[in-house]
C-alpha cells in the first residue's frame, strides 16, 4: 500500500484536532475555509493516513503524560465515591474541617476549591466537592454503560401479530410463556 505523504495542513489539522477532538475548529485553525471547515473536517478524519497519526500522536501524548484510561478512571471513582464525612465533620454546633495535611488523597481528590472570606465580623470558609453527577456520567461513557444492551427474543411471530398485552408480557420477562397463557385462556 502507498501511502500518501500529509500536506502542511493536513499536519496542522492533527495537531489542532488533538487540541479539543473537534473536527470543524481544527480545520479552521489548520486554515481551511470556514465556509467549508465542518465538511473539511469530517473529510479529513475518514482519511486513513490522518486517523493513524491521530493515534499514534494521541498514544505519544498519553505515554509522555502518563494520562491512561485506568488513571482517568480512577480519579472519576474517587470523585464519584468520595465521602465528604471524610474532610468536613459537623454537628449542632460546628463544622469543622480536616486539615488538609491529614486528607488522603483519595479524599483530596475529592475537593475542586476551598476559600475563605475574612470581614470584621465573620470569617467564612467554604469547601467545594467536584460533581459526583458528572464523575459517575463519565464512569459511564468510559465503562460502556450508554450502550443500549441488546436483547434477543424469539416470541415465534412478528412484533404486529400480537396484542399489546403479549408485547408488554414479553418485554416484562414473563416472555412467550406469559404471552401464551394469555392468549389461550382468551380462546
Amino acid at each position: 500500500m502507498v501511502r500518501v505523504k500529509q500536506t502542511p495542513k493536513q499536519k496542522k489539522f492533527v495537531e489542532e484536532y488533538l487540541l479539543d477532538l473537534n473536527a470543524t475548529q481544527a480545520a479552521i485553525r489548520a486554515g481551511y475555509s470556514k465556509k467549508t471547515a465542518k465538511s473539511q473536517g469530517q473529510r479529513l478524519l475518514t482519511n486513513v493516513d490522518i486517523q493513524a497519526q491521530i493515534t499514534k500522536l494521541r498514544d505519544k501524548l498519553s505515554a509522555k503524560s502518563q494520562v491512561t484510561r485506568e488513571r482517568i478512571l480512577e480519579e472519576y471513582r474517587r470523585i464519584a465515591f468520595g465521602d465528604i464525612r471524610q474532610v468536613v465533620t459537623w454537628d449542632a454546633n460546628a463544622v469543622t474541617l480536616t486539615p488538609s495535611d491529614d486528607l488522603s488523597p483519595e479524599d483530596a481528590a475529592t475537593i475542586s476549591d476551598v476559600s475563605q472570606r475574612i470581614t470584621e465580623k465573620s470569617n467564612t470558609v467554604a469547601i467545594k466537592q467536584h460533581s459526583k453527577p458528572q464523575a459517575l456520567e463519565g464512569i459511564r461513557k468510559m465503562m460502556g454503560y450508554d450502550v443500549p444492551e441488546e436483547h434477543n427474543v424469539n416470541i415465534g411471530k412478528r412484533a404486529e401479530d400480537h396484542t399489546d398485552e403479549e408485547l408488554t408480557a414479553i418485554i416484562e420477562g414473563r416472555g412467550g410463556d406469559g404471552a401464551k397463557k394469555e392468549t389461550e385462556g382468551a380462546e
